[in-house]
């Protein structure tokens, strides 16, 4: 197998970093055969703030303790300088093992209609 090495710079200049990483094949899947139907809506105002032109962020992380990694997708909402049409929510989808997944949000209770540029997942423990 061939190792890969990505250089990466954080946010202070001087702390830089390899990591190692296997060649993998990447191809695109249609909403319909992945279940993932998720659309950004770009809050895109008059004015352009600089929210606005930040990408909005995904998640990818085991939310229910099964071992495959599941997507959290956060989207624009609700804010000083955007008021969407319809409210616009997060969007979580659970990992059915098999290529596919499923729309989780309203069952976890994600409705929220909140402006959202990123996204940070930890875990926790007693």
């Amino acid at each position: 197998m061939r190792i890969y090495w990505v250089f990466c710079a954080f946010m202070i200049p001087t702390a830089l970093c390899f990591i190692p990483f296997s060649a993998g094949t990447f191809r695109q899947v249609t909403g319909e055969k992945s279940g993932i139907t998720w659309k950004h809506a770009n809050a895109r105002s008059e004015f352009r703030y600089l929210p606005e032109t930040i990408a909005p962020g995904v998640a990818i992380f085991d939310y229910n303790n099964d071992g495959w990694m599941d997507l959290l997708f956060v989207n624009a909402g609700e804010s000083t300088f955007f008021h969407p049409a319809t409210a616009l929510s997060p969007a979580l989808y659970r990992n059915n093992h098999d290529g596919t997944f499923t729309d989780v949000t309203a069952q976890a209770g994600l409705k929220t209609n909140l402006f959202a540029m990123g996204i940070a997942v930890a875990d926790y423990g007693r």
